[in-house]
């Protein structure tokens, strides 16, 4: 499988994206998860650096609103589809931008969660 392709999962609205990655020396997989919205906007959840191929798919899908920071651990390939779509706004926790000093996080994941219970 191409480093840039994306695996539909639900026709039209639920794609992933899985690359390899290195932690601690230790081969792993990591997973992108898109999603189509109901406005026919993405949101993007653990995103991946974006290879060229891989940001027009996703130009090609649709406008990129969201990109989702799940926790602390999964921030490291946010900076740079952030600068790709700069209209995407970035959700996760604070405690994320301690660890990476070039994530924006607009939107407070805990914020969200919160305000919800």
């Amino acid at each position: 499988m191409p480093l840039s392709a994306l695996t539909p999962i639900v026709d039209r609205k639920l794609w992933t994206f899985d690359r390899p990655v290195r932690f601690s020396g230790v081969r792993q997989r990591a997973r992108t998860t898109v999603v189509r919205l109901d406005d026919g906007s993405l949101l993007v959840h653990s995103p991946a650096p974006p290879v060229d191929e891989l940001a027009e798919q996703l130009r090609a899908l649709g406008p990129v609103r969201w990109l989702v920071v799940p926790n602390c651990w999964h921030h490291l390939g946010t900076p740079a589809p952030a600068t790709r779509f700069p209209d995407a706004q970035v959700v996760g926790p604070a405690s994320a931008l301690r660890r990476n000093k070039a994530l924006r996080i607009a939107v407070d994941i805990n914020d969200l969660f919160w305000a919800q219970t």
